[in-house]
């Protein structure tokens, strides 16, 4: 078996880049994983807040 330079270029050309998408996909990860953390807290917090209801007083509107 010889040696090819430009074969073994290319297979180091491939892993950067395999790993340069890998990079890219473990960081949307990230993301997407403070995202659900931070929309799951504030789901939890809008839980517990309780509704408050202020009656309108339409006996005052008048129609035309």
């Amino acid at each position: 078996m010889t040696f090819d330079p430009a074969r073994f270029s290319c297979a180091r050309d491939n892993r950067h880049e395999r790993q340069r998408l890998q990079d890219e996909v473990d960081a949307a990860a990230t993301v997407i994983a403070a995202l659900l953390a931070e929309n799951t807290a504030l789901r939890e917090q809008i839980a517990q807040r309780s509704a408050v209801v202020i009656r309108i007083d339409r006996s005052h509107a008048t129609r035309e």
